[in-house]
């Protein structure tokens, strides 16, 4: 017998493979700042040794009987947590300020979520199913990016 999984259990693995990948995308150009600077080796090592926390964590998640979607969610935690040990590394280094870095970078970045997730959330309530639908939270984002594009 075939176990059918429900769109909802899709979409949140979805959202939270997104989320990861935003978190990780950010750590780009702090890696290649660190490049830039020569010192990488510390930079590289903490950064591991703090992202493979997921596996241990992962498994105490799962064994306490977490459904296997939390094991994301450990992931995406852990990516934020090397995000910002990685920010912290590269103010020690430079002379980039972490609190210049969250305005420059973090604040426009969750603008942009929380106006690209949330309000085309907002219309997939309210409106029915649809190519409307589509086209309207299409839209939205695009505009979304748009502004924020534009404000900072």
């Amino acid at each position: 017998m075939v176990r059918r999984v429900s769109t909802d259990v899709y979409r949140r693995f979805t959202i939270l493979i997104f989320s990861i990948s935003l978190v990780d995308v950010l750590n780009m150009p702090v890696s290649m700042i660190m490049l830039a600077t020569g010192r990488v080796a510390k930079y590289n090592m903490v950064a591991s040794i703090v992202g493979l926390f997921v596996l241990p964590i992962s498994y105490i998640v799962l064994r306490m009987g977490a459904v296997p979607l939390s094991v994301f969610i450990v992931s995406l935690f852990i990516s934020i947590v090397v995000q910002v040990v990685c920010v912290y590394i590269m103010q020690s280094v430079t002379t980039i300020k972490v609190s210049i870095y969250f305005f420059k970078v973090g604040l426009p970045l969750i603008c942009l979520v929380v106006m690209t997730f949330f309000i085309p959330s907002i219309l997939h309530l309210v409106m029915d199913e649809g190519m409307g639908r589509m086209v309207c939270s299409l839209l939205i984002s695009i505009l979304s990016v748009i502004f924020v594009t534009l404000l900072y």
